[in-house]
């Protein structure tokens, strides 16, 4: 099995963000609006969470339903439009 670094890469670009945690919801829809503007026309990104800025995975991170959703909100908040295509 692949590892996820080999498959996305290990550093930051048009396509790829990394966030330590879904807490700062601010940075979180900043990055959403970001990969769904598909600047690059690759057809939009990845943003990884409970990676760190070197790409390295973080131990301890939530990922609960309930932080699930919250970052589904942003998509659905209509703050982002036209409203982005997700998958969480």
């Amino acid at each position: 099995m692949a590892d996820l670094a080999d498959v996305l890469g290990d550093q930051e670009s048009t396509v790829l963000e990394f966030k330590e945690s879904a807490n700062d919801g601010k940075k979180i829809g900043q990055a959403i609006c970001a990969l769904a503007n598909d600047l690059c026309g690759r057809g939009g990104g990845d943003l990884l969470i409970g990676v760190d800025k070197h790409g390295q995975s973080l131990t301890g991170v939530k990922a609960s339903d309930s932080d699930l959703l919250k970052v589904t909100e942003h998509r659905d908040s209509g703050k982002i439009l036209p409203r982005p295509s997700m998958t969480v």
